[in-house]
């Protein structure tokens, strides 16, 4: 029960987020259209049989800003690098298969170069362990939710970096890296 509270109130939280992200006149209006980019994330899954391994994946974005607070966006990815555990004195080598999530973002701007964001979707994963000559696969699908900060540059801010905290899939969670040119 508590874990199913704790998943509540982040839904909230992220809600709250893309409500606030609607408030008109927070900062300069950026134009509509769309972008691209890609992340290179740190993942954390959580207890595989209490240890925790933490592989490395690649991701791009697709997005379309519907106005200054709102885009719709796209992701995939896969992994980049496993990381290996010891349960129960066996070495399981973990890798992320592939990742692919459809989210709405809002956008609260802080200024003209520092938004911060939330993207509330859905995502699919699938992920790998091998161990001792076998190899077994698990796919996993849920509500997906992230926070991030982004810094904008170039002549009409079209180029932008960010760190951003993801709830990838249940029990599965990110650190990213991103860059993100708008066109």
């Amino acid at each position: 029960m508590k874990n199913q509270n704790v998943g509540l109130i982040r839904i909230a939280a992220m809600s709250g987020l893309l409500a606030l992200a609607g408030l008109p006149g927070l900062s300069q209006a950026r134009d509509v259209g769309g972008y691209f980019g890609g992340t290179l994330s740190r993942i954390s899954v959580d207890d595989v049989d209490g240890a925790s391994p933490h592989p490395t994946a690649l991701g791009l974005q697709l997005g379309y800003d519907m106005g200054p607070h709102l885009a719709l966006e796209a992701r995939a990815g896969t992994g980049l690098s496993s990381d290996s555990v010891t349960v129960q004195g066996i070495d399981i080598d973990f890798k992320i298969k592939s990742f692919l999530g459809g989210y709405l973002r809002g956008t609260l701007p802080l200024s003209d170069r520092f938004d911060v964001y939330g993207l509330l979707g859905y995502a699919t994963g699938k992920a790998s362990g091998s161990a001792m000559g076998v190899s077994a696969s698990a796919s996993e699908d849920s509500v997906s939710y992230f926070v991030g900060a982004e810094f904008n540059f170039g002549a009409d801010y079209e180029h932008g970096f960010a760190v951003e905290w993801r709830q990838v899939v249940e029990d599965t969670k990110a650190l990213s890296v991103a860059y993100r040119y708008r066109f």
